[in-house]
């Protein structure tokens, strides 16, 4: 009977491990000790982790060390979430470890369709090449922490982004606001949408105030600055600053929720955003009728 038992449990475990290991999101230190441990001691064969890990995340404060030890581990992952900030990172980490890091992103291995990241700094480059491999599938792509850089930057390659549907990135308050216009004209021909989320990151005014009396903001949010754009915010925003229900606000709990491996039913970024879309046009479709 134990032996049934073992033989069950093993089979059990054959289809159960696949569905576990599909999304791995380290929100802290100790998950990603304990998954470079998990590589470095399972008894699954060779090629498990390699093959079965599609969806990886790495939040905030995880060792850039282990970071490039679970990529590399992990090479048929499609959609990668890395929140690491070089400034947040430990004092201990070398700069073999971000060569290593930006190696895996900029060597063709990764066949990525989703892509969050702050661009600049794990590329190791000032001004990101939009060209390389790892950026051709792409679909949806999440800038984070870049506007603060984008007028220095070329732009190269980003219009031939021929996959790329989606464009999202957090705009620091600090920011002028037509960075978002200047970026505009390099955006491919695929593109559908560009979520614009505002930040108080660097900011020395709240989001209160940047959105009272910004015509500008009101444009873009109402679509009338370019239909793909969509405004959001990943941080608490009062009622009248979400133009009637046309600002997308997503929490930063809510993020990680999208990259989680077990979904609640609630809509990801994305979708509130297609929602908010969905509703421009239809007034725009109402108030047409009515001038008939």
């Amino acid at each position: 009977m134990a032996l049934k038992l073992v033989r069950l449990s093993k089979r059990v475990q054959t289809w159960i491990d696949p569905i576990l290991y599909r999304h791995v999101t380290l929100e802290y230190p100790s998950q990603a000790e304990a998954f470079v441990r998990t590589l470095e001691t399972s008894q699954k064969r060779p090629t498990f982790f390699a093959s079965q890990v599609k969806i990886l995340c790495f939040a905030y404060g995880i060792d850039l060390r282990d970071a490039v030890k679970i990529l590399s581990a992990c090479k048929s992952v499609t959609s990668l979430a890395s929140w690491l900030e070089l400034s947040q990172l430990s004092a201990d980490f070398s700069h073999a470890d971000l060569e290593s890091f930006s190696k895996l992103l900029t060597s063709g291995t990764l066949q990525l369709h989703r892509l969050s990241m702050i661009l600049h700094d794990f590329l190791c480059v000032r001004d990101p090449d939009f060209t390389i491999p790892v950026l051709q599938h792409v679909t949806h792509l999440d800038i984070y922490q870049g506007s603060d850089h984008f007028r220095n930057w070329s732009w190269t390659g980003f219009n031939q982004l021929a996959h790329l549907t989606h464009l999202s990135f957090d705009l620091s308050l600090s920011t002028p606001l037509e960075t978002v216009n200047e970026v505009m004209p390099y955006f491919p021909p695929s593109l559908r949408m560009c979520l614009v989320l505002l930040s108080t990151r660097n900011a020395t005014v709240t989001i209160k105030q940047f959105c009272s009396g910004n015509e500008l903001l009101e444009r873009m949010a109402v679509g009338k600055v370019d239909p793909r754009l969509v405004i959001g915010t990943n941080e608490p925003l009062e009622e009248e600053c979400r133009f009637g229900g046309l600002v997308v606000v997503h929490l930063y709990d809510d993020v990680v929720k999208d990259w989680s491996s077990v979904p609640d039913g609630e809509d990801d970024v994305w979708q509130k955003a297609e929602q908010v879309m969905n509703h421009r046009r239809n007034q725009k479709f109402l108030e047409g009728k009515v001038l008939k």
